[in-house]
């Protein structure tokens, strides 16, 4: 009786991922919709809006002249709105960081030699498994893992180095960058 429940549990937990992937590709046609209607109904104010500026001698119909005109007008506030924050986030930002200069300049040739060197030890890293998958597939010695073994004081030890304090400098610059 007790190996039957664990059986049980043993489909029901199998079962989960499975119900995940169904509960998930369901969901998206209704996310579609959703999306689909709201971009309809974004249109549909849109033309209102433009079909109102460019023909000002037509009225809509007496029926939606009360609701779709307050909200033809919380739309104009809404994109006035948006067009005043965009344009004092564009002042600010072109205030706070100046184009170009040394210090952008420096930090980016900083993540750029972080980043060759971060490809350089994957690299290390592939030549080091080829070495252990050759001598124990291989069955006996491997030239790759003892020449890797031969170079290690020379070149993946400096580059490993050089990865670990960049990233807990560049971490750290940060930091400070944040608390100023």
């Amino acid at each position: 009786h007790i190996g039957a429940n664990k059986r049980e549990t043993m489909r029901v937990t199998a079962a989960l991922p499975l119900f995940a992937v169904l509960l998930a590709s369901g969901l998206r046609p209704l996310q579609a919709y959703v999306a689909r209607h709201a971009s309809l109904k974004r249109h549909r104010l849109a033309s209102r809006l433009y079909n109102a500026n460019e023909d000002a001698s037509i009225s809509p119909p007496a029926a939606e002249t009360s609701s779709s005109g307050s909200e033809m007008n919380e739309l104009e506030r809404d994109i006035a709105a948006l067009r005043r924050r965009e344009t004092s986030v564009a002042r600010t930002r072109a205030q706070d960081e100046p184009e170009g200069g040394l210090k952008d300049f420096a930090r980016g040739a900083f993540a750029k030699i972080l980043l060759a060197d971060f490809v350089l030890v994957l690299g290390f890293l592939g030549w080091f498994i080829v070495g252990v998958l050759q001598k124990y597939v291989g069955g006996g010695a491997s030239p790759i893992l003892d020449s890797f073994r031969a170079s290690f004081e020379t070149l993946v030890q400096p580059a490993l180095g050089l990865l670990m304090g960049g990233t807990l400098l560049g971490g750290l610059l940060e930091k400070l960058k944040e608390d100023k």
